[in-house]
């Protein structure tokens, strides 16, 4: 699991997504017993993070990615094989094999 980067969170104390995030140097103790709610930053962008964030969640999508691909790749494999399979139930062959006279 990849941890979201701080930019692109935003505290807010209301429900709405548009609303403004709460300062940074607020207190704890100054917000009593409202609710906090936490919600993405929409105005973030990608300059905004540690470069090294930025290739770790790329590298992590790509694999991620990939291994769909991959499963993809397999769960069609086993259908054509099991479709094959079931297609050829009941089919029986008659095989007759002629050797040539001359071949010894």
């Amino acid at each position: 699991d990849l941890d979201v980067p701080r930019p692109l969170q935003k505290l807010c104390a209301t429900s709405d997504p548009a609303s403004q995030g709460l300062e940074g140097s607020m207190r704890v103790d100054s917000l009593g017993q409202r609710r906090v709610y936490l919600h993405p930053n929409e105005s973030a962008s990608m300059s905004d993070l540690d470069p090294e964030i930025v290739d770790a969640a790329r590298e992590a999508a790509g694999a991620e990615a990939m291994a769909q691909l991959m499963m993809a790749s397999i769960q069609e494999t086993m259908e054509t094989s099991r479709a094959v399979e079931e297609s050829l139930q009941g089919v029986l062959y008659n095989v007759h094999f002629h050797r040539p006279a001359d071949c010894g």
